[in-house]
């Protein structure tokens, strides 16, 4: 008998172990998911470099690796990896969801690329009302590219399932080249510098001033004043709207010019603004940067601006709708009393309705000062007072953090997409919100 056995074994092709998936050109590893009836994806077409299929706890897993170049895309941080597949996946034509958003988005620290952090994404996608299936996605940088492991399972994931995924990718992914300088190089603030700033200025750069956050680049004797009031404005948004730093992350650059012709000729060059449009400013954020001028360290437009880059380059939470995005800067930068004609506008119900109101495409346009400033018209004090609302109110602090990350990353504007994250918080309606919301300013 045992030698029948013997024989027969020996006649048996001993099934191979899954193999990790290598990209060699990135320097990326990836180890095999612990799936069952795991199968590799050997296809190599266009984006995609390989994966697995398999299942998990009785759902099915579809793994795929994709590679995009940054010269083609542009990308600057892991995040914008992510964001790339999310317009994928809210693309109306390619059979995507326009209210897609993800449940949950994270920075994991890891020697994962280039940077040294991943970003994990976790997200439904439905049909209807229904939940259909589940997607996770793994995006960090190496010098050259952008990766994503994206992780599709169906049916919808339960919580297990999905932390069997995560941890996975978050112990199965590695890299073997070396990190980036994310303090930025004299070389590289100063190729910044030329890129962008008015031609007139480039003589009279004095160089980068690095703080623990920001890097400033300047031409104005005042930039070490500047460097110090923009932590002090970073310490006191973190407090309001708390956040982990994650190590390797790039410093945020800051463009301190000495003027205001300098400044103008700056929005001309850069975020393409009309002359007559720049002048209506006193500052910008966009895109990873803010852009001012040096005249006075303590206007609240600092602060404001301030607000928008932490929430685009650090919480990276950009949805919403302009509501959001103008509530949560006008909010920090106000007083109670600033926002006290706005209450009393809400409390006698002559405010904006809220279903109006989060359809906004720009405040600035519903403005009556159309001057564009951060304290613009009723529109921002109105978004601020309700903003107020959530964060102070005994019906609403308890969960604000929780809104701020629910909305924050659903599409601008999507009504029913910003519904449901409420009801996710609150477990209430808009209409119930907005009734709650009257109530406090009566009572203010």
């Amino acid at each position: 008998m045992n030698a029948l056995c013997a024989l027969f074994l020996a006649l048996v092709p001993l099934q191979e172990a899954p193999q990790p998936l290598k990209l060699e050109k990135l320097g990326i590893t990836i180890a095999p998911p612990p799936l069952e009836e795991l199968k590799p994806d050997a296809r190599v077409q266009g984006q995609v470099q390989g994966g697995w299929d398999g299942k998990l706890a009785g759902s099915k897993v579809s793994v795929n690796v994709y590679v995009l170049p940054i010269s083609e895309f542009g990308f600057v941080e892991p995040e914008d990896v992510t964001e790339i597949l999310l317009e994928n996946l809210r693309d109306v034509k390619k059979g995507g969801d326009e209210n897609f958003g993800w449940d949950t988005q994270e920075l994991r620290p890891g020697k994962y690329g280039f940077t040294p952090y991943a970003s994990i994404a976790v997200g439904t996608r439905k049909q209807g009302t229904e939940a259909k299936n589940g997607v996770i996605m793994f995006s960090s940088l190496t010098k050259d590219d952008g990766y994503v492991v994206r992780v599709d399972v169906e049916p919808e994931p339960d919580e297990a399932q999905t932390k069997t995924i995560v941890d996975w990718l978050a112990k199965g992914v590695a890299f073997g080249g070396e990190a980036r300088n994310w303090k930025w190089s004299d070389e590289d603030a100063k190729a910044r510098w030329i890129d962008d700033a008015p031609e007139e200025t480039h003589k009279k750069f004095d160089g980068a001033l690095r703080t623990d956050h920001y890097l400033i680049l300047t031409n104005s004797s005042g930039g070490k004043l500047f460097a110090k009031k923009m932590e002090e404005c970073y310490a006191t948004i973190r407090k309001v709207f708390p956040f982990e730093d994650v190590p390797g992350r790039l410093l945020m650059p800051v463009l301190l010019f000495r003027t205001p012709d300098e400044y103008y000729a700056f929005c001309q060059k850069v975020p393409k603004m009309s002359l007559e449009a720049a002048r209506q400013t006193k500052g910008h954020a966009w895109r990873d940067y803010y852009a001012t001028w040096y005249e006075a360290p303590n206007d609240p437009v600092h602060i404001h601006e301030a607000t928008h880059q932490i929430f685009s380059n650090r919480l990276r939470l950009s949805g919403g709708g302009s509501w959001f995005q103008e509530g949560v800067a006008e909010y920090i930068e106000t007083k109670e009393n600033d926002r006290n004609i706005a209450a009393s506008q809400v409390a006698k119900s002559r405010h904006t309705p809220l279903t109006e109101f989060f359809v906004v495409k720009s405040l600035i346009a519903t403005a009556d000062d159309k001057s564009g400033g951060s304290g613009a018209g009723d529109a921002y004090k109105q978004a601020a007072v309700l903003i107020e609302f959530l964060r102070e109110s005994k019906w609403g602090k308890d969960k604000f953090q929780d809104f701020v990350h629910a909305v924050g990353l659903v599409p601008r504007g999507q009504l029913p997409a910003i519904e449901a994250a409420i009801r996710k918080v609150y477990g209430c309606d808009v209409a119930t919100l907005e009734a709650k919301w009257v109530e406090y300013c009566k009572k203010r």
